[in-house]
């Protein structure tokens, strides 16, 4: 499936702008289809697996000691 930039920003929850500016900088590739710009589903979600931080673990917080 193809997505124009609304559409990805819309599934990625951010701006249309946005979208743009990490098109201009080559963070997610464009396939443009008679001067169309569209983005392909696999690279959008590769995009997006890419940006996933890892969880840190929850450290329990160490018990106060009364002296």
């Amino acid at each position: 499936m193809l997505y124009t930039p609304q559409q990805a920003a819309e599934y990625m929850a951010v701006s249309r702008s946005h979208v743009y500016r990490l098109l201009a900088r080559g963070e997610i590739e464009v396939v443009r289809i008679s001067g169309c710009l569209r983005i392909d589903e696999t690279d959008l979600k590769r995009f997006i697996q890419a940006c996933k931080q890892p969880q840190t673990p929850q450290v329990p917080c160490p018990e106060k000691r009364h002296f």
